[in-house]
């Protein structure tokens, strides 16, 4: 019998999953508070990972993307950076991150950079 106040938790990882892999990352990031099943299961999918968001500041950006790389467990299909540079006019050491981040993913079966 199916607990009809959990009916998005009780789904099977694979259909979870199937849902998860249609949306943005950023979206699908956002699934982790619909239910305690539903927590990390974004970190799985294949999925393509974009920072699109400009609105923060390159340290906070620097930071969600360190968050993302280390807790991502799933292949990346892609890996792309906003339009601004986040090495330009940082720290000496962003670009090392950039090489970090990139071969992180490509351990992960990164597809694109």
């Amino acid at each position: 019998m199916i607990d009809q106040r959990d009916i998005l938790g009780s789904l099977s990882p694979c259909l979870k999953g199937q849902i998860l892999s249609n949306l943005p990352l950023k979206e699908a990031a956002r699934t982790s508070i619909l239910s305690r099943r539903w927590c990390y299961t974004w970190l799985v999918i294949p999925s393509d990972i974009i920072f699109e968001d400009t609105s923060i500041t390159k340290f906070d950006l620097v930071l969600l993307i360190d968050q993302v790389v280390a807790s991502w467990i799933g292949p990346a299909k892609t890996f792309k950076l906003p339009g601004h540079s986040i090495i330009g006019n940082f720290h000496m050491h962003s670009s090392n991150k950039l090489d970090t981040w990139i071969l992180i993913l490509r351990g992960r079966s990164l597809e694109e950079d």
